[in-house]
């Protein structure tokens, strides 16, 4: 049963990937991103109701650590061609953009939260891990534009690398609080976590 499961991942995907290579002449004459072709057609496969079989397979955990395998892979593949000492001359601003994205967007969420009657502790947590920029679908583009080397794409990719550095310390830091809820926390193993 397990080898069946594994072979029709295997047709899907290759299936998928067959479908968004198609796509992708046809988004090329729109001048569009081809980066798109897969994300239509796996909307396509969630919402077509034919299509359930492929539906159930693509909720499993193989296909979630495939999906997640490319994401990583995608973003190595991008961060080679990032010009580090463009990146590097533009620390100043992109600080500063990494600062206003993560405030502003936290205390908007932080808001709408609190206004639909969620705690604040809670409305805070998700208000900033809803705050992340999307480097794997912006950075590709870039890329398959040819400016990925520009001071423009280090400006919008910098911060999202920052924020998402930020995004991860700061829930970190808010889970070692929920979890220590109700007991004394030893302020050297919260600086530590």
């Amino acid at each position: 049963m397990q080898d069946q499961y594994f072979v029709f991942l295997l047709i899907l995907l290759a299936l998928m990937l067959f479908i968004s290579y198609l796509l992708h002449f046809g988004l090329d004459r729109l001048r569009m991103p081809s980066l798109l072709a897969p994300l239509l057609v796996g909307f396509i496969f969630q919402s077509v109701p034919f299509l359930s079989p492929f539906t159930g397979v693509a909720s499993g955990e193989a296909y979630y650590l495939l999906a997640q395998l490319g994401i990583v892979f995608l973003l190595f593949l991008v961060g080679l061609r990032l010009d580090v000492k463009k990146l590097r001359s533009l620390s100043t601003y992109i600080a500063m953009l990494s600062i206003f994205n993560l405030a502003f967007s936290s205390i908007l969420g932080f808001l709408i939260l609190s206004s639909f009657g969620y705690p604040p502790l809670i409305s805070a947590l998700i208000s900033t891990a809803l705050a992340t920029v999307a480097e794997t679908t912006i950075a590709p583009i870039l890329d398959e534009l040819g400016v990925i080397r520009t001071k423009v794409a280090s400006l919008i990719l910098g911060p999202g690398v920052v924020d998402d550095v930020a995004e991860v310390m700061i829930a970190s830091l808010a889970s070692l609080i929920v979890g220590a809820e109700g007991t004394t926390v030893d302020p050297v193993f919260l600086a530590l976590g």
